[in-house]
Parts: C-alpha cells; structure tokens; sequence
C-alpha cells in the first residue's frame, strides 16, 4: 500500500495517494509504519511540517516502532525529531545509523550530522561524520574539517 501511495504522489494524484496513507493509518494506527509513511507524505507533498515531524515521529514509539531502514529513513527520523527538539530521538538514531548499510552517497551522513550539530550535539556529530568518512568516498576532506571543529556542517551542504 506504501508503495502505491508513494507513486501516487510522485504522480501528481495527492488526494488519492493521501487516502491510501490514512487508509493504511486508520488500519493499524499502532504500526508504526503507517505512521511515519503518513507523515512522511504530509511533510513532503502536503506542506505539514509540524504535523508530518508528530506522525514521523509517534511512529518510532508504541507497541510496533518504526525507524528507519536506511541511511536515508534515518535522516527522515532525524528532521523530525530536530524539528520537535528531541535530542534524546536524535541520539538514539547514531547507533541505529552505525548498524545500517552503508551507502556511498554523502547526503544522509549531512543531514545526519547538520540535524546533531544544530542540535548541540557534537560528539554524536563527529560519530556520523567518522562513518561517513569511511563509507562515502566524496566526504573527503571537508569532513575531515568538519570533524576537527573547522566547518559547520550547516554552511557546507555537498
């Protein structure tokens, strides 16, 4: 059902790609799945930040929790909870992130160590910059500037 709805959207079809997400909510509201799906979908397609972060974010707790499969989920996670100011969330998503499949592409470890920086926390920070360094080859040496406290990683989006 996710996957139709994601194709919806990417279609255009919003309304019917948002019915297929609350059908799937009203469903198994306790899945944590259909939570952070529906709030993924009304972040991105529906402009409900606020209300998409709660969803996303509801969705990593309960009876069935949801986090993130990839690298990329992950990042998903991470805006949430940056935007409700959960830092223990955010902490809880570098061991997650550490377990997970590596990918070559720089942008998760960004989002990643931009959402931990701006939220001050920088040793958790470092850890995904380190794993980034060792997993993407384009991290290179703004990383390493990154890690040795000489960038932001805020002001040095790849």
């Amino acid at each position: 059902m996710f996957a139709l709805g994601a194709f919806l959207a990417d279609a255009g079809r919003l309304d019917e790609a948002e019915q297929l997400y609350r059908k799937a909510f009203d469903e198994e509201p306790r899945v944590g799945e259909s939570r952070f799906q529906l709030g993924k979908f009304l972040w991105r397609y529906r402009d409900f930040a606020s209300q998409g972060a709660s969803f996303i974010a509801e969705g990593t707790r309960g009876n069935c929790p949801y986090i993130g499969r990839s690298l990329d989920e992950l990042s998903v996670n991470a805006a949430a909870f940056a935007r409700l100011g959960d830092k223990q969330g955010l902490r809880a998503l570098v061991p997650l992130a550490e377990g997970s499949r590596p990918t070559a592409s720089p942008r998760p470890y960004w989002a990643l160590a931009s959402y931990l920086e701006q939220a001050g926390m920088p040793a958790e920070r470092d850890r995904i910059l380190r794993l980034g360094m060792k997993h993407s080859p384009e991290f290179g040496q703004r990383a390493q500037q990154l890690s040795q406290g000489l960038a932001k990683t805020e002001n040095n989006d790849p």
